[in-house]
């Protein structure tokens, strides 16, 4: 049921390290799983809860799987503690960004053909591994890339695990990752960011703005309330597309500020209408 790990370590206990590792002790309660890279407390509470064994592993040579679920700034780090442990197990993570993971793990990493880039297309505004859910990823895209050096069967270990656990896997380039992603995940939450700021302006006047929202602006803004120093990362690591993006989105933007302007009912219902009927089209039911 586990694809043949039955020793994993997950770099990293928060919301979705701690939400892989119930997901992966209700697959399996026999599963050794252990955890490191975060505060003491949290591998504390992490214990407690039962979803790690401790934090330290007995041996790199037992772990059949390391998950780097910590930010991305800390990879190049444990990528090489890997290496100096001459670690010949799967590797994988849970970045939001692939290409820039990828390089680390070429210059850095002994067996980079071991390590299998991932991306879990679930979470939550909320986070800390006190919010970690077992059926977080149930119906969940989760994106694993692959390269021409790639060892098929890690990969394929990789994707048997993940499908176990329940997700929807899907295969994509690195960088064709980053682009889709930058578009449908990471401007949408400048975007949220940007809404709540627009509102936010508009205080100080006969009645507070925030009072009024409807169920359209909570669910439209939900997103924004994420961690703010892990969605700057997030941003920063795969700036050039999801800058490109946001040059796109501002173009968009502009052309309904000049029918608003225009006052040009018929441009404006053009520019609803053809949204409106993909948004419709999109009857996956997987999680956002």
């Amino acid at each position: 049921m586990t694809a043949g790990f039955n020793n994993i370590l997950i770099i990293g206990v928060g919301l979705i390290g701690g939400s892989l590792a119930a997901a992966l002790k209700k697959l399996d309660p026999e599963l050794r799983i252990y955890g490191t890279g975060s505060g003491a407390e949290t591998l504390r509470l992490a214990k407690e809860h039962g979803l790690i064994e401790k934090d330290e592993p007995p041996a790199y040579q037992d772990i059949d799987l390391v998950v780097l679920a910590s930010p991305i700034e800390t990879f190049e780090e444990w990528f090489r503690k890997l290496a100096d442990e001459n670690y010949e197990g799967v590797v994988t993570d849970v970045a939001s960004a692939k290409t820039a993971v990828v390089e680390i793990a070429v210059r850095t990493l002994k067996y980079p053909c071991n390590f299998i880039p991932g991306h879990p297309m679930a979470g939550s505004e909320k986070s800390g591994v006190l919010a970690s859910k077992d059926n977080l990823f149930e119906g969940a895209t989760w994106v694993i890339t692959r390269d021409d050096e790639t060892d098929m069967h890690a990969f394929l270990k990789m994707h048997a695990l993940l499908t176990a656990i329940g997700a929807f896997v899907v295969s994509v380039d690195a960088s064709e990752h980053d682009r889709l992603i930058a578009a449908i995940s990471h401007v949408p939450h400048v975007a949220a960011s940007s809404l709540v700021m627009l509102a936010d302006a508009h205080k100080g006047g006969s009645e507070d703005p925030f009072q009024l929202v409807g169920g359209g602006f909570r669910d439209t803004t939900r997103i924004a309330a994420g961690d703010p120093a892990l969605w700057a990362g997030i941003l920063c690591n795969n700036a050039d597309m999801v800058a490109e993006a946001l040059e796109e989105y501002r173009a968009i933007l502009g052309r309904f500020v000049d029918a608003v302007k225009n006052r040009d009912s018929a441009a404006l219902e053009q520019m609803l209408a053809n949204p409106a009927l993909a948004r419709k089209a999109i009857t996956d039911k997987r999680k956002d």
